[in-house]
């Protein structure tokens, strides 16, 4: 049997990603999306326009289908889920921590280089939604005491190279509301729902360091990656790789996009809330999405709340390039691109 092998650059060029705008919805837009209210029916049958006339593509990532499995009833979820497949043409965001480790090798090399530290290319950055489903399809399939040989593998896959979010069976359910206990669990560990009294730049330094220990698994993994061909392959000066390991790797990990924006929505939700609200676990599904999508996407439709503080108290639009919109600036948002 042919082994299957996905060619992700003809990917990249079939779905022509670099003349089309990429737009991210967060889930309060989706849940209203599929409702008949005049505004959001004229917003679905804009975006539906632009998606079939190759204009845009409404990209998603696998937080986003977490929280619609989540938080809708079976029926909602699978409306939205069609309609993800619909605006998506099967495009995805690469989970955040596969962008966090291709981040943090840019931002290493180009120092070895001494370059800029480029923006990461669309071949890292989207990819069919079935790798997802794949690699937990196979995490599954392994958890459950099979093995897996490239045989399996390419089966495996070539099967879900057909499938569609609407297809999911009501078993990929399974573990519907289990993303959101373990929320609650670190939410309530992490933060008790107390109110900080420190500055914001502390509250900053307490995320980075946590959201750090958890990110040390693919810390190590890049760093012993570029240390083999700076070791072996002889390809820049050891000293200076040793010198950035040694001193400059806090600087490195805060500057990577995805775990900076993380972290900063983190501190500053915590440093902004007062004596009447508490951090919420939809504020957790909310940093999942941005910090995946604001890098990398050209609009970002999100809450009042969530794009106060990412345009006004931390001006992300401009850093990256990106718009971020509420449901209020729609007609702009309508308005631009259906020129």
């Amino acid at each position: 049997m042919k082994k299957f092998v996905f060619d992700k650059t003809a990917w990249i060029q079939n779905k022509n990603l670099l003349n089309k705008k990429v737009i991210f919805l967060d889930t309060f837009i989706w849940s209203k999306i599929i409702r008949e209210e005049e505004d959001f029916v004229k917003l679905r049958e804009l975006l539906l326009r632009l998606v079939r006339g190759g204009k845009i593509i409404v990209a998603v990532n696998i937080s986003l289908i977490s929280e619609v499995v989540d938080r809708a009833d079976i029926g909602q979820a699978k409306e939205i889920l069609g309609l993800f497949d619909e605006l998506s043409g099967g495009v995805f965001l690469t989970n955040t921590y596969t962008l966090f480790s291709k981040e943090l090798e840019e931002q290493i090399v180009a120092r070895l280089k001494g370059r800029d530290v480029q923006k990461l290319d669309q071949n890292v950055t989207f990819g069919p939604i079935w790798e997802v489903l794949g690699e937990a399809h196979l995490s599954q399939y392994v958890a459950e005491g099979n093995s897996i040989d490239g045989k399996t593998a390419s089966n495996i896959f070539r099967k879900l190279t057909q499938i569609k979010l609407i297809d999911l069976s009501e078993a990929w359910f399974y573990n519907k509301g289990v993303y959101k206990e373990e929320s609650q669990k670190y939410l309530m560990k992490r933060y008790k729902q107390e109110m900080s009294d420190g500055s914001y730049r502390t509250i900053l330094k307490e995320e980075q360091d946590a959201l750090g220990r958890g990110q040390v698994g693919a810390i190590f993994s890049v760093c012993d990656k570029i240390s083999f061909h700076v070791v072996y392959e002889r390809l820049d000066p050891q000293d200076r790789f040793k010198e950035i390991v040694s001193k400059e790797l806090k600087v490195v990990v805060n500057a990577c996009p995805t775990f900076s924006v993380s972290t900063r929505l983190h501190a500053k939700l915590r440093f902004l809330k007062d004596v009447s609200k508490s951090i919420r676990v939809n504020d957790f599904y909310d940093i999942f999405h941005l910090s995946n999508a604001i890098p990398y996407c050209d609009y970002i439709i999100c809450d009042k709340e969530m794009a106060h503080i990412c345009k006004n108290e931390l001006k992300l639009d401009k850093e990256f390039e990106s718009r971020i919109l509420t449901f209020n600036e729609l007609d702009d948002f309508t308005e631009q691109l259906g020129k």
